[in-house]
């Protein structure tokens, strides 16, 4: 972490004792100190030589980057945006990044996330450079007839092997810069991926999706090295048995106050598994290999804390809950860069930054009393509606995927608690499925309907091109008709090769070389409704987008309605969820520029770390 800026430094043997740095404010550690300070100091240098020693004798060796290129360490909080974390700063629920901001000469910039406001999509182009692949969370490849769901492996594999493709498949036709980042190497190269989604080019990857299974193997530590990490860091094993038993506890109070005094609130029976492995153990063994990756002089380490992203969901993004994950998240920063100022030999810039917001939700089912494809299937009539089985359970699709986290722990464990653990899950694993009726998207004759929290694909079959407004109009009159009118439904997206259409009941927007309005405004509620227009039209571009886009109306109560099951959602065009954030040392500012989308900002860390 550079907290001002400092000469660039070569490891050479005997130089530990001069790569260990004093705490933030004090004068330095140098030959003669004496003292508390002094025996401080050197209490410090044989932990330091300790952990070297054991780190190597692991096999995990030293980063074969040079010492002189500078390196980085980016912490993703998912979720949050620049407001909510101006609000947790004001309210106290971030101390040591406040600090950063006041005491340490850090600056605070909002930048615009893109849309659609996921994390996938901005790991493509914050990762590589490259925007225009991920239309959601959940989408329809048209030209295999492939669902991408991006809690699966095989899915971000997939989409990270387009991304690494030389060519460039993206289809943001805006400029070319997407094609020139799609032949450029990833912002991880050399360095190291932490509960992402994709590897950024890294050569260690812990609880990656895009590898888990993939084609590209994960990085896997036999049980003694694993073992042995986390006995030199025993603080870690504490933390994980604490604050599991405390999520597992205030997961249970918190369904039953919701129940009792009718809370707005997810009731999933299987929440607290995620609770616990996001909040404890995912958030902590993830700090703990940001530490080790520090200690081997990595060029690059990006580290995503997930637990406030799914407390939000669940809860509501201002939600007790949710605070309180950001104040764990606050304890863990400050840990990692504890870190930093005692043993980091190589010189780093720290950021710290978010993906995308968060704007509070209320389910459909709640507003409407059923669910879209329920509301799709009654207006098709005879037309006959398939919606992924995966899809139709949010409790069945979370604690897959979070067990599939799971079994990268057992490694972890001793052999005995190993094999019991493994069977529990498999058999878990096994029961859930039970419930999951197999279905083949290739057999598909009606309507998919994908939703990405308020925003939702809807295919009319798997074809390898978009129908136009006037094909869906002829062909599913009473589908497009009430999705217009329907009191839940904000607006909906069409269009055809020249132009995209913004549809409500009572007016619509055409884009094309200029914006014309055609009756009322479909954006009357929109502060910017060219911007927003013209993301749209971005979004109806990329090729995979559904024939029809439909978004979730904004209610009485300043909530939008939410195609999920959630109480807080990202996806859309609401200001909220566009609005991201970067936290980053004063004296690269220059270096950084006035970057607005995340593949500027990539670009100026590329520039940074010399790729």
């Amino acid at each position: 972490m550079a907290l001002a800026p400092r000469p660039v430094r070569t490891l050479e043997p005997g130089s530990l004792r001069k790569s260990v740095r004093a705490p933030c404010g004090h004068p330095g550690f140098a030959a003669g100190a004496s003292g508390a300070y002094s025996r401080e100091m050197r209490k410090r240098l044989r932990r330091l030589r300790k952990e070297k020693t054991i780190y190597r004798r692991l096999g995990l060796s030293q980063s074969a980057t040079p010492l002189d290129r500078t390196g980085l360490i980016i912490i993703q909080i998912d979720g949050l945006s620049h407001d909510h974390l101006l609000y947790a700063l004001e309210h106290r629920r971030m101390p040591f990044l406040k600090k950063l901001l006041t005491q340490r000469g850090f600056r605070l910039k909002p930048f615009d996330c893109g849309i659609p406001a996921s994390t996938p999509a901005f790991q493509t182009k914050f990762m590589y450079g490259l925007g225009g692949l991920a239309p959601g969370f959940r989408w329809l490849e048209r030209h295999t007839g492939k669902l991408y769901n991006m809690k699966s492996t095989e899915s971000a594999a997939a989409l990270e092997s387009r991304l690494q493709t030389a060519g460039g498949t993206a289809s943001d036709t805006h400029s070319q810069d997407n094609a020139a980042a799609a032949r450029s190497t990833g912002l991880l190269a050399g360095g190291t991926s932490i509960c992402n989604f994709f590897t950024g080019d890294a050569v260690d990857n812990f609880f990656v999706t895009s590898v888990m299974g993939g084609s590209a193997p994960a990085t896997r530590l036999s049980l003694r090295d694993i073992v042995v990490i986390l006995f030199v860091n025993i603080g870690a094993i504490v933390r994980i048995a604490f604050f599991s038993v405390r999520e597992a506890l205030w997961e249970l109070l918190d369904t039953l106050y919701a129940l009792v005094f009718r809370v707005p609130r997810r009731i999933l029976p299987l929440f607290a598994i995620v609770r616990v492995l996001c909040n404890a153990v995912l958030s902590e063994i993830g700090t703990v290999a940001t530490i080790v990756e520090i200690e081997r002089n990595m060029p690059a380490v990006y580290l995503n804390f997930l637990g406030y992203d799914e407390m939000a969901h669940h809860d509501g993004p201002l939600s007790r809950q949710a605070l309180a994950t950001l104040r764990s998240i606050d304890r863990n920063i400050r840990q990692i860069c504890k870190v930093l100022e005692r043993s980091a030999v190589r010189h780093y810039e720290l950021i710290v930054l978010s993906d995308h917001g968060q704007v509070p939700t209320i389910p459909y089912h709640v507003v409407q009393g059923e669910d879209l494809r329920q509301t799709i299937l009654r207006e098709a009539l005879e037309e006959k509606v398939t919606v992924p089985s995966q899809h139709t359970d949010p409790s069945i699709l979370h604690t897959l995927s979070m067990l599939n986290y799971a079994s990268a722990v057992e490694p972890a464990l001793p052999r005995v608690f190993g094999g019991m653990f493994r069977r529990i899950r498999r058999w878990l694993h096994k029961k859930l499925l039970s419930r999951i009726a197999p279905e083949t998207v290739n057999d598909l004759e009606g309507v998919l309907v994908l939703p990405t929290s308020h925003m939702a694909h809807v295919y009319f079959g798997v074809q390898p091109r978009k129908l136009t407004t006037e094909e869906i109009a002829a062909r599913h009159p009473r589908v497009f008709a009430h999705l217009k009118s329907n009191p839940g439904i904000g607006f909906i997206v069409t269009g055809d090769e020249e132009k995209v259409e913004i549809h409500s009941s009572g007016g619509r927007i055409i884009v094309a070389d200029r914006i014309v309005l055609e009756g009322e405004n479909p954006l009357h509620e929109y502060r910017d409704v060219t911007r927003t227009a013209r993301y749209l039209a971005e979004l109806y571009r990329i090729p995979d987008s559904g024939d029809i886009i439909v978004f979730g109306a904004r209610t009485d109560e300043d909530r939008v309605v939410n195609f999920l099951n959630q109480y807080a959602g990202h996806g859309g065009v609401e200001p909220g969820e566009l609005s991201a954030f970067v936290v980053y040392p004063g004296h690269i500012a220059s270096r950084l520029g006035d970057f607005r989308t995340p593949e500027e900002l990539y670009r100026a860390l590329c520039a940074i770390r010399g790729i």
